[in-house]
């Protein structure tokens, strides 16, 4: 019996609850994606390519945290040393070693890095793996973003995806961001190399629990509602931008990454019905296409259809949950928003925007985070420029780190 996905949305109007809706209504939508069953018995072996990027530090590196959450007949590829297969060819002291060698030769550059990855993992041909990049970065010079993303656009379309690991304080995690949000990926942003490694583990461990091989979701909007903001609640919560959509086509397709037991990745969305009486309202039809094994492809339809509702009580269950992952995504979109802002000069929305962080961050019991939030608006209201270091530790506090 084929493993089939399942989507569960649940919904928050507002306004929530009146008879003749006077104003245009916004519609948040959490739609997370899930097995239909539970599936039973592994997940499909794991195939890795493992590129480290920038110095290291290798006397915090130890492969020996995240080997041990591969499993037997698992393969890991690094850069100049070939692809080992854990328990089978290499016992794993040998690969322990050729982890070290490896990070020992870094690559200098992300792009260089995805590269290598793609070649590493466009070799194995083989049905039932699931592959995947991860990116072990310790520091980064200049990056060519077009080219960067050309690259990461490339890994998508033969459906690969990569996972992103970060030392560096330095780097630009924004681009990261947008780079393993190509391909549905983790992104985790580290104190220190053994963090990495730790993190490392973690997902190791989950993509371990995959049932479903390329997996995509697409959403085909009702005329006349117009989508706004999406967000990916789980794994971690992050901004992917605002919805584009056209008269003629009003199709958007996601990439929602491996789909693990635990782990199912969830998305919230924003929407604006315009102005509606009450009744029920179709608002799309999402399609998730997927396999198993072999070259058939599966698929499963699912129509979402909203009640306009004059009594609150219809939609309290709902409520909760969407006000929770709205609450814990929405600061990760306001980062973005304040970076946009500083870009256009507008020095008013970048100080709102800082100060509304530091109110949700606050409302959320984290006083430090909101601290920091005013102290980052302070030194912005003083210089005129909001620094790379700043904005990067917002986005590791959005994304929960």
């Amino acid at each position: 019996m084929t493993t089939m996905p399942s989507l569960r949305v649940v919904g928050l109007a507002d306004p929530p609850a009146t008879s003749v809706v006077e104003v245009d209504t916004e519609v948040s939508l959490m739609l997370s994606l899930c097995y239909a069953e539970p599936p039973t018995g592994p997940g499909f072996p794991l195939h890795l390519a493992v590129i480290p990027v920038g110095d290291a530090g290798l006397g915090a590196h130890d492969p020996s945290q995240y080997l041990v959450a591969l499993r037997p007949g698992d393969q890991l590829s690094l850069p100049g040393r070939g692809t080992f297969t854990v328990g089978v060819e290499q016992g794993r002291t040998a690969i322990e070693d050729a982890c070290r060698a490896a990070f020992a030769a870094p690559t200098e550059s992300l792009t260089e890095a995805l590269h290598l990855g793609r070649t590493l993992l466009e070799a194995d041909t083989r049905d039932g793996v699931a592959r995947r990049i991860i990116l072990a970065v310790f520091a980064t010079g200049p990056e060519q973003v077009d080219g960067l993303l050309a690259a990461a656009t490339a890994v998508n379309e033969c459906q690969l995806g990569a996972d992103v690991f970060c030392r560096s304080s330095q780097t630009d995690a924004g681009l990261l961001i947008r780079l393993a949000n190509l391909g549905g990926g983790e992104i985790a942003m580290c104190s220190d190399s053994a963090a990495v490694c730790a993190a490392m583990a973690t997902r190791f461990a989950a993509l371990g629990q995959q049932h479903l091989l390329d997996v995509r979701m697409e959403l085909d909007f009702s005329p006349g509602l117009v989508p706004g903001r999406l967000y990916r609640v789980a794994p971690t919560p992050v901004y992917l931008g605002t919805v584009r959509v056209t008269g003629t086509d009003r199709k958007l397709l996601i990439d929602p990454g491996p789909v693990a037991l635990g782990l199912e990745p969830s998305f919230l969305l924003t929407l604006n019905l315009g102005r509606r009486r009450v009744g029920r309202y179709r608002l799309l039809d999402a399609r998730i296409r997927h396999r198993s094994t072999g070259a058939r492809a599966f698929s499963t339809q699912t129509t979402v259809v909203f009640p306009c509702t004059d009594s609150p009580l219809d939609l309290q269950v709902c409520e909760a949950a969407v006000v929770a992952a709205r609450d814990r995504v929405e600061p990760a979109g306001w980062i973005e928003d304040a970076t946009r802002f500083f870009g256009q000069g507008d020095h008013r929305g970048v100080a709102t925007t800082l100060e509304r962080i530091s109110r949700r961050f606050l409302e959320l019991g984290r006083p430090a985070e909101a601290a920091f939030s005013l102290e980052a608006r302070t030194r912005y209201l003083r210089t005129a420029h909001l620094d790379r270091s700043d904005v990067n530790r917002l986005r590791r506090m959005a994304l929960g780190r």
